[in-house]
């Protein structure tokens, strides 16, 4: 008698089930429960309707002629995994999953064949793995949302084959290589949002194809100059460059056009930015920017030339020069210090503070150069002695032993910082070996500079202290 009532119970189910979702092509509505069940349907935010009433009345669920048109949900309490199953919604238009980070799982290799897609997205979830090749089959793609998630591997050439997309956002991933020029063949894209991915390269020169209003590439480790054929497209309406490594910036042509402009955070000069602190855009952030020109570590000869270039340029700059924290030049003109008849007296670590009167927001900085001299006074026969002092180990933690290449005594020690900054000083006796030991256990990590100086000779060494 049990036996008769539960087979009529699930007999009258099953009857339910298949009239209310009669509507629908089986298949779509099969793909449907599959991706209930495994996203924790019986948990969502809203279910309504769902294995219950007919699919269209499904909560997020689209019909149109008896087909799945659209399945659009958010923040909907999803957990679990993107199953295969989606990509037997094969009149799917529009599909929009995201602000759940319980979704997780691979972008399906089933949804690289729903050609009718126009608008795709998984955003603010937990969606991994590599965006495939395959996207190239969706030409009627008009909105590409992928923002948020956890994606890797690089962006397929292949999504230039994406002619009628508009707007492209796949921001704050884990995304690597190289901007693809092929996204230049996307002459409908209006938005582009790469930001905060770990991107790498110089900007194709190819984005000027397009008539961009949106462009994003911040935070990336992007390089080189921002082309000068960007600066003639002319529906811009916001640009947002900062905190990569750009080190040329174009003026742009319809200027009038942009809203916000944003470059802080790369090694701009003034030079590039002077053109547009005088534009008036609504929002213009270009401070603080990278430190100019790169390190330099060398020793010259007594008696040579040597030159030292601020890098930043600018029609309205004021340049400061210092020598171990000292200021030694300043002036419009001074954009490049020339050191003349090298002497032991111009060790030491030189570098430049440069203001702009149209950028007041903004100082500029040259990486330090370190300059140490060939030169030991009291060694007679320099061709068989060692010519400076040796400084082990370095890098160094606690403490550091100088070994002098001649007799030492009474030894007098200086330490510098890159900005000159004496942090060191005092004198100490030298054993029977010339050895005397530093401690640096108060000092923090970072490059300086030693000096010493024991009877006539001098010497000059760059220590390196790492805890």
């Amino acid at each position: 008698m049990k036996t008769k009532i539960f087979l009529t119970i699930s007999a009258v189910f099953i009857f339910i089930y298949f009239q209310t979702t009669a509507q629908v092509l089986e298949q779509d509505s099969l793909a449907l429960v599959a991706f209930y069940n495994s996203t924790g349907g019986p948990d969502w935010t809203n279910h309504s309707g769902w294995l219950t009433g007919p699919v269209n009345t499904w909560y997020g669920v689209t019909v149109e002629e008896g087909r799945v048109i659209k399945l659009a949900m958010g923040n909907n309490n999803l957990v679990g995994v993107l199953v295969e199953d989606l990509g037997y919604l094969t009149a799917l238009k529009v599909l929009g999953l995201g602000n759940d980070q319980g979704l997780s799982g691979e972008i399906p290799a089933g949804i690289y064949q729903l050609t009718d897609l126009t608008g795709l997205g998984f955003s603010n979830c937990s969606v991994y793995g590599v965006i495939s090749s395959e996207i190239k089959n969706l030409i009627n793609l008009e909105s590409l949302y992928l923002y948020k998630t956890n994606l890797t591997g690089t962006i397929p050439n292949e999504i230039g084959n994406l002619a009628n997309l508009k707007q492209l956002w796949m921001h704050n991933n884990k995304l690597i290589g190289t901007i693809p020029p092929e996204l230049g063949n996307c002459i409908n894209l209006k938005e582009l949002y790469l930001d905060n991915n770990n991107l790498e390269g110089e900007l194709p020169v190819e984005l000027a194809n397009l008539n961009l209003t949106h462009l994003g590439v911040s935070n990336n480790n992007l390089s080189g100059p921002i082309p000068d054929a960007l600066s003639f497209v002319g529906s811009y309406y916001y640009l947002d460059f900062s905190n990569n490594d750009f080190n040329y910036l174009p003026a742009f042509n319809n200027w009038y056009l942009l809203s916000g402009l944003y470059v802080d955070y790369n090694k701009l000069t003034f030079e590039d930015l002077e053109s547009h602190a005088q534009a008036g855009y609504m929002w213009f952030d270009y401070f603080p920017q990278k430190k100019m020109e790169e390190k330099i570590d060398t020793v010259l000869l007594p008696g040579s030339r040597y030159t030292i270039y601020s890098g930043t340029g600018g029609e309205y700059t004021e340049y400061h020069w210092y020598r171990n924290g000292e200021l030694i030049l300043q002036g419009i003109d001074e954009d490049t210090l020339f050191l003349e008849n090298i002497s032991f007296s111009d060790t030491g670590i030189y570098w430049c503070r440069s203001e702009n009167s149209l950028l007041p927001e903004l100082i500029l900085e040259r990486e330090p150069v370190y300059i140490g001299i060939d030169t030991t006074e009291g060694i007679s026969d320099q061709s068989d002695k060692r010519r400076n002092i040796e400084c082990y180990p370095n890098p160094s933690c606690n403490y550091i032993i100088v070994t002098f290449p001649v007799k030492a005594e009474t030894v007098r020690i200086q330490i510098f910082d890159l900005y000159g900054r004496n942090i060191l000083s005092g004198k100490k006796n030298s054993d029977v070996n010339s050895q005397i030991t530093i401690d640096l256990s108060g000092i923090e990590e970072g490059i300086y500079l030693l000096q010493t100086q024991t009877g006539k000779a001098r010497y000059s060494d760059k220590i390196i202290i790492k805890k």
